[in-house]
């Protein structure tokens, strides 16, 4: 597993948080937004072992993990794994959750993924505080996972052909 991986072979550029490599890999990204806004990351089928700690500037913040081909939700508020249930079995997975609506979440899964995932975190308003919605959210990711089967190293997903034109 590598330390840290975020870059792409030297023909292709990087157009994910996450370039997701072959061997597996750790490493830390960082997301800005504003109050109210919402992103995805796209988790290619094959990936073993994930593990995320998402730490946000504020409370109210959010985590779901979808699996893209049913439209199942498997992590967040309306997910099999929430507040209230913690841990659970889903295909080859068990996933495990802490979190809700906190500064810090928690999640991670054992077992490898048969289909696109997306994992969306949401950002709040900080109601007690009505000067947040003018200022940008800053959410911390530090990640790891195992190896992805089947590998494609030519072009690890997160990467793209690079072309100057």
């Amino acid at each position: 597993m590598n330390e840290v991986n975020s870059s792409c072979p030297s023909n292709l550029v990087r157009n994910t948080h996450i370039v997701w490599s072959c061997p597996g890999a750790r490493g830390r990204t960082h997301f800005y937004h504003e109050p109210g806004e919402s992103f995805d990351i796209s988790i290619p089928p094959g990936v073993t072992d994930f593990e995320a700690h998402l730490t946000a500037a504020t409370s109210g913040t959010q985590v779901e993990l979808t699996d893209t081909a049913t439209g199942t939700n498997l992590l967040g508020e309306q997910g099999f794994v929430n507040d209230s249930v913690r841990s659970t079995s889903w295909g080859n997975l068990t996933l495990v959750f802490s979190g809700g609506l906190s500064r810090q979440s928690w999640l991670q899964w054992k077992g490898a993924v048969s289909d696109y995932l997306s994992l969306r975190v949401q950002t709040d308003y900080d109601h007690a505080n009505p000067n947040s919605a003018l200022h940008f959210h800053t959410i911390i990711m530090n990640y790891s996972f195992g190896s992805i089967n089947p590998c494609i190293d030519s072009q690890p997903a997160g990467c793209l052909p690079f072309d100057r034109a």
